[in-house]
């Protein structure tokens, strides 16, 4: 977007919740006319700015603030409509790797509430797997804390191989997430990576990854920059990315790309169109 005549961008990297709000007031100092920000730690202090300079637009991007604010816009992630089909690909691996009681795990942090509903999305994933074929691959969520403790995730994974028999886990716990990846490289097993296609973003880890639940930041910022830039700022709103709009996906197979048979796309496919029109509810 930096590309553009008309837009002069600005960056600033937080670490914690005080860098976030040191950052909103350095971009205000800078004279940023649209500020974006990410995640729900920085609600609070978005909202707190959004009020106090109605003269400039704000963006929270992953998460829905609790206000009606004509200069603040949101912009939410339907996960759970991609974390359905990662389900069903996690079972269909899990069932071509142990031929005696598989199972599929994933890793769950009270610090996330919204990660619940990722969770039961991946679980009616896997069942739509059983049920289709008649098999019988297991489900377990291990439940965590912290969304930034990367040893809780670790010994969550090795709680889900020792005591389940995962052979694939999906972890969706934050930055925890990094101890889980780790640990299953370790093991040698497979994950379902989170947030961005973890193949690259974990590059570390890269082949243990057969898909990745993603959320497109990218395009979601890239469209309401140009959005800001040539019309006008549309507040007081949330804006939904999903499935239909490509804003969740899942990410290529990399290293799995010979090891997916051809059925098992083609009938991911089919649970990706019955998402998008309705007839599949990822939830329920």
């Amino acid at each position: 977007m930096g590309t553009l005549e008309n837009i002069a961008p600005f960056y600033y990297t937080s670490t914690d919740e005080t860098s976030i709000s040191e950052n909103i007031s350095l971009a205000i100092e800078d004279s940023c006319t649209l500020i974006i920000a990410l995640s729900s730690r920085a609600s609070e202090y978005i909202i707190a700015s959004a009020i106090a300079n109605p003269e400039i637009d704000f963006i929270l991007i992953d998460h829905e603030a609790d206000t009606s604010l004509q200069n603040l816009q949101c912009v939410v992630f339907d996960t759970e409509e991609a974390a359905y089909p990662c389900g069903f690909l996690a079972a269909a691996y899990a069932d071509m790797s142990e031929e005696s009681n598989p199972a599929a795990g994933c890793i769950l942090a009270s610090e996330y509430p919204e990660a619940d509903s990722i969770g039961r999305a991946y679980a009616n994933g896997i069942d739509h797997y059983n049920e289709l074929y008649n098999r019988g691959v297991a489900s377990h969520t291990f439940n965590t804390v912290s969304i930034s403790d990367p040893d809780e995730s670790a010994a969550a994974t090795d709680s889900l191989v020792t005591n389940a028999g995962a052979t694939i886990i999906f972890p969706v716990s934050g930055l925890s997430n990094s101890g889980a990846y780790a640990r299953i490289a370790e093991l040698e097993l497979a994950a379902i990576g989170m947030e961005l296609d973890a193949y690259y973003d974990y590059p570390d880890y890269e082949e243990i990854f057969l898909t990745s639940c993603v959320k497109r930041y990218d395009l979601a910022v890239a469209d309401k920059v140009l959005e800001f830039a040539s019309t006008y700022f549309n507040g007081n709103k949330t804006v939904h990315y999903r499935l239909s709009n490509q804003g969740v996906w899942l990410a290529g197979y990399h290293d799995f790309l010979g090891s997916v048979p051809d059925s098992i796309t083609q009938e991911i496919n089919v649970i990706i169109t019955d998402i998008i029109s309705g007839s599949l509810n990822p939830l329920e």
